[in-house]
């Protein structure tokens, strides 16, 4: 896992995950704390994983796109 930081974001990145080997990301607001998925995949215990390591608990699921892996 890694993670990048640009100003009051954190990007945290994981994986290979679900059942394409899809990278993780979960995007942070490091001043209020709110995180968000962007197009997880369907693999929710790594995910979890990464949110733990992150200290947050995401409340929100970003998709840029429909694929089955994404939207399971």
């Amino acid at each position: 896992m890694a993670r990048i930081d640009d100003g009051n974001l954190a990007i945290w990145t994981g994986g290979p995950a679900g059942s394409f080997g899809n990278n993780l990301y979960l995007v942070v607001d490091t001043a209020s704390g709110a995180a968000a998925f962007i197009d997880a995949p369907d693999e929710p215990a790594k995910a979890i994983a990464l949110a733990n390591e992150a200290g947050v608990r995401p409340a929100s699921i970003l998709l840029t796109h429909s694929h089955g892996d994404h939207t399971a």
